[in-house]
């Protein structure tokens, strides 16, 4: 029995997605609300529970309604010029990206690379940890080439970034056909996650880019692990096993290969190869497991011996690291949180300007109508948003960190692009698959675009007000410092922006220190207070 194949089944879900997108676009009018019909009482003081609601509203009505044999089963495959219009638009945020410019170090770590001199020096990062207790030795020898070609040129330090995004864009293509989807959806699976706005931290900020080389790897092994299940070359299982070892070496995340293949395994199956449709020989499935089994030990033992432990973002692994407790919170993270975030984000905190409270109100609409024309999945398409999950797996225990800053969003950089697929193959199950896909387009890029633009104005900000602050110093006459009240760490949401402002009025006032305090006297110091209203800061007096 199909539990979702009745008219009324479907109606509901209908009914649910539309209850959560009207109650978004209540919010965006009103901000607020508090009221009661008899015992109910409606209560909503913010708009990002009600996003992750609408979210995982939309998700649940395209996995739970089954596509009917009469439905284009994901076909997509019109629509040509939609694909190219939106394709272009995606490049967009691409652009935006090399604008963005910070001077603290953790932005593309300049001054930790300019410490290796030597060849000797590069070596000895592939059996040491890297900031505290990290391992991602490959991670950093690329920021090591970009400071060796760059230097103080800060642009530059984005191209890898960029092009690494649309390599990652290409494969999922490429492992899109692999998989069974059509050509028309397996394009429009790629074009969704080039302009996802999830993405938009791994593209922006250049040491964000361990989880592009690590999706990158990561999907090129899978690729390389059906090519060698359909030929039987051994080239193809070295070449896979490879990629799992660099993607392992560029970051975490990549320790999902091993699940990921798992779960992709039905679809070779019935794999198409030289000599027609065949099952792969059970010998070739025992060696790719067998040959995945052994590097994952390999680089666990690898890691444990360079580390001391599992590592993390602790300076020390002896008390072990915080953010790798399980709990049953985090546990419920990947599913109120991570999943629904994969989808789309957008900062929340930083005063929403109206073209993205509309962008807000498009995806409102766009799943709505999504909902009603039809979204749904096969049994080996829901695969697919198993497949996010899974992704997830190696860093579900910091997902609790994913707020409405949209900070942290780079951990689920891999989760998101098999959730662009099976979005894709969800809108081409449904009536109108090209313009619902070009739609969800549009808007990931306005807020992957307004994601960015916060950071650069941000960071832009930040150096015309230690421009300020050294112009006040200099007429300050004899202070001992600088001291800055009541300013959020990462204020307007954007990661290390305290700490831009105090690296750029460090590097304008050498020797000058600068102190940040909730409160407290000026004590003969240059004093500024942070205006929560204004989000900018006003001089103080004594």
């Amino acid at each position: 029995m199909n539990l979702f194949g009745s008219a009324i089944s479907r109606n509901v879900l209908v009914a649910m997605v539309g209850a959560a997108a009207a109650n978004v676009i209540l919010l965006l009018l009103l901000r607020t609300y508090d009221f009661r019909i008899g015992p109910l009482h409606f209560v909503a003081h913010g708009i990002y529970k009600p996003l992750l609601i609408l979210n995982g509203a939309f998700l649940l009505c395209a996995l739970a309604r089954r596509s009917r044999a009469s439905a284009p089963q994901g076909s997509q495959d019109s629509g040509h010029w939609l694909q190219v219009a939106a394709a272009c638009f995606s490049v967009l945020p691409l652009v935006l990206a090399f604008s963005v410019e910070a001077l603290y170090d953790e932005w593309n770590y300049r001054e930790l690379s300019a410490s290796w001199k030597t060849t000797g020096d590069l070596t000895k990062v592939f059996v040491s940890s890297q900031i505290g207790a990290w391992y991602r030795p490959l991670g950093f020898v690329s920021l090591w080439a970009d400071s060796v070609v760059f230097d103080a040129w800060l642009c530059g330090y984005h191209v890898q970034n960029v092009l690494l995004h649309v390599a990652n864009v290409w494969l999922i293509y490429l492992l899109s056909k692999r998989l069974g989807l059509t050509e028309g959806t397996a394009r429009w699976g790629a074009i969704l996650f080039a302009a996802a706005s999830v993405a938009y931290e791994p593209i922006m900020w250049p040491s964000a880019r361990f989880d592009l080389l690590a999706a990158m790897f990561t999907l090129a092994a899978l690729l390389a692990g059906f090519e060698y299940l359909r030929r039987g070359t051994v080239l193809w299982l070295f070449l896979s096993l490879g990629c799992y070892g660099m993607g392992v070496l560029s970051k975490e995340s990549a320790y999902a290969f091993p699940l990921l293949a798992g779960l992709c395994l039905p679809f070779a199956m019935h794999l198409r190869g030289p000599n027609g449709v065949r099952r792969p020989p059970v010998r070739l499935i025992a060696m790719l497991a067998g040959g995945v089994f052994a590097v994952t030990v390999g680089m666990l033992a690898m890691r444990l011996s360079v580390v001391g432990g599992l590592g993390g973002y602790t300076a020390s692994t002896a008390g072990g690291s915080p953010h790798l407790a399980f709990s049953f919170a985090a546990v419920r993270s990947v599913v109120t949180k991570a999943v629904p975030m994969s989808l789309w984000t957008v900062n929340l905190v930083h005063p929403t300007p109206l073209v993205i409270s509309f962008a807000i109100g498009g995806f409102a609409v766009l799943f709505a109508i999504g909902a009603i024309a039809g979204v749904a999945s096969t049994p080996g398409q829901r695969i697919l948003l198993a497949c996010s999950v899974a992704a997830m797996l190696p860093v579900f225990t910091i997902v609790g960190w994913l707020d409405e800053t949209a900070q942290h969003t780079r951990d689920l950089y891999l989760p998101g692009i098999f959730m662009s697929m099976f979005v894709a193959a969800a809108f081409g199950n449904a009536r109108w698959p090209s313009p619902l896909s070009t739609g969800f387009v549009l808007l990931s890029v306005c807020c992957g675009f307004y994601n960015m633009w916060v950071y650069k104005n941000a960071y832009r900000w930040s150096a015309e007000l230690a421009s300020g602050i050294a112009a006040d110093y200099s007429h300050a006459g004899d202070t001992a410092g600088v001291r800055v009240f009541a300013m959020p760490p990462e204020f307007n949401g954007v990661l290390f922006s305290q700490f831009e402002l105090q690296y750029r009025v460090q590097r304008a006032l050498p020797g000058v220190p600068i102190e940040f305090r909730a409160d407290g006297p000026c004590d003969a110091r240059l004093c500024y207070s942070w205006n929560a209203d204004t989000r900018r800061l006003s001089r103080v007096y004594d």
